[in-house]
């Protein structure tokens, strides 16, 4: 396809989203698939919390892009844990396998993801934890800034290492995240402790400064919540991501499981303006630092209720747009449906919500409605969220084994959201997009992975990279 490069503002199409309003005229999306770029076969397994190991909503960066590459993690069809990177459009992936790393288990809670530092050029990464010791290990300085130059090989890569900083083994982590600072750095972000009883803990990764930081928690689980009957005791706080936003603005968002079975509450948010140390509420009160972490009582948390017996999803959609407003994707109870028993779920009468802060500050809240119609497996539908360059919202998520994506406009307060594109074609787990590269060129990659024909069974690994065009409509 001609690419047709933005001259003035009555131009008709514009490729990857460039940054145009059209004041007087309505415009839609058009999505058109650019390639679907097989990476490699991929494990999948039997366990009780699904078949996917690769594709997972929690795994916030198993894809990203930096310097005209693209680099990608998963478990190959052996197990094995694997890296692999290509030459941006179309390159053809050059695979790294570590022998000497072997996925044992049958917990997809285990992922892996990785993380660019953009100052030195490391690559990190991080996999296999659910309440475990952490696995993790680094390239050496300058692969990522001189990918060109560099032979891709396991050998450019450090051995499995349970330690951030050397001689201090790190114990009892879940859910690790990179995220990339502003000023070049990394975040490592993760659980440590159980899902009941646990903190959000966070190191930042600066070469300039002798390496990793010692690791402080951002969330505590002290505190009581009383709730039908039941008092928990403690708690912990599932993200829905950590995301910077042009301002250099760190933003969270998470919900609360207390301790009383598998029992959700409430939309929370709060934002860091140095790097995660102190955090302020949505209001912009100071409430939290590394000597007193966000806690349930941590004033003007909740941005929005959402009761225990409204069957929330976790660990779904988070992304802040070009004017700095956080946007967040959950799933619940439909509003007016019988209200559930505690720790039950019921997909048939949920949807998705969309809660988003105004510039003023108003939070709001909209229902997408898309009929999900997956039963009980709830874990197949949680959504990703992105926004474009002229700030309309993006949704991403997988029914009934199709990419669906939807999309809404800021001059419409984000309330007409609507199917823009279905991508058939058997797919399995959750779509994970590539961040990076959709803020930096436009183009949607979507990192996932093929229904296997039989549960335990491998199955390819896919990078499917879709054109958004914007077309004004007479």
């Amino acid at each position: 396809m001609k690419k047709i490069i933005q001259l003035t503002n009555i131009i008709i199409i514009i490729i990857g989203l460039a940054a145009c309003s059209f004041q007087k005229n309505e415009s839609e999306l058009k999505v058109i698939k650019v390639s679907k770029s097989r990476v490699d076969v991929a494990h999948t397994i039997e366990g009780k919390w699904g078949t996917f190991i690769n594709g997972k909503s929690y795994q916030q960066m198993p894809i990203d892009s930096y310097k005209d590459w693209q680099y990608t993690t998963y478990y190959d069809q052996k197990r094995r844990l694997s890296i692999a990177r290509r030459k941006l459009p179309d390159g053809k992936w050059q695979v790294i396998h570590f022998d000497d790393y072997i996925f044992k288990g049958n917990d997809n809670h285990n992922v892996t993801v990785l993380g660019i530092c953009q100052k030195d050029g490391t690559i990190h990464l991080s996999y296999d934890h659910h309440n475990d010791t952490l696995n993790y290990r680094v390239s050496q300085p300058g692969v990522a800034n001189n990918p060109d130059t560099i032979k891709w090989s396991k050998d450019l890569f450090s051995e499995t290492r349970d330690w951030l900083k050397k001689g201090i083994p790190i114990t009892r982590l879940t859910y690790p995240i990179f995220v990339q600072t502003p000023k070049g750095n990394l975040l490592f972000i993760n659980r440590f402790g159980t899902p009941v009883n646990g903190q959000v803990r966070l190191s930042v990764y600066d070469p300039g400064n002798k390496g990793w930081s010692d690791s402080w928690n951002l969330t505590s689980p002290e505190g009581l919540y009383s709730f039908g009957g039941k008092t928990s005791k403690s708690r912990f706080a599932y993200l829905n991501g950590a995301h910077y936003g042009p301002s250099g603005r760190l933003h969270i968002s998470w919900c609360w499981r207390e301790n009383m079975g598998s029992v959700f509450r409430n939309v929370n948010y709060a934002y860091s303006d140095d790097n995660g140390v102190q955090w302020h509420n949505s209001a912009g009160q100071k409430i939290a630092g590394p000597d007193k972490p966000i806690s349930t009582d941590s004033p003007g948390i909740k941005v929005w209720d959402v009761t225990p017996n409204q069957g929330q999803e976790v660990m779904m959609g988070q992304y802040v747009d070009g004017l700095d407003r956080p946007h967040i994707v959950i799933s619940r109870l439909r509003d007016g449906e019988e209200l559930l028993p505690l720790g039950k779920r019921d997909e048939s009468k949920s949807a998705y919500y969309h809660y988003w802060r105004d510039n003023k500050g108003t939070w709001h809240q909209n229902e997408i409605y898309y009929p999900i119609g997956m039963g009980a497996d709830s874990e197949r539908n949680r959504a990703k969220i992105l926004s474009t360059p002229n700030n309309d919202l993006i949704v991403i998520f997988n029914n009934q084994t199709k990419i669906v994506l939807l999309s809404a406009t800021a001059k419409n307060q984000f309330q007409d959201w609507k199917v823009i594109h279905k991508e058939d074609g058997s797919w399995d787990g959750e779509p994970l997009p590539d961040l990076s590269r959709w803020r930096e060129e436009g183009i949607l990659s979507i990192y996932m992975q093929k229904d296997p024909s039989k549960s335990g069974e491998p199955s390819d690994l896919y990078v499917l990279d879709f054109n958004l065009l914007e077309t004004r409509k007479n």
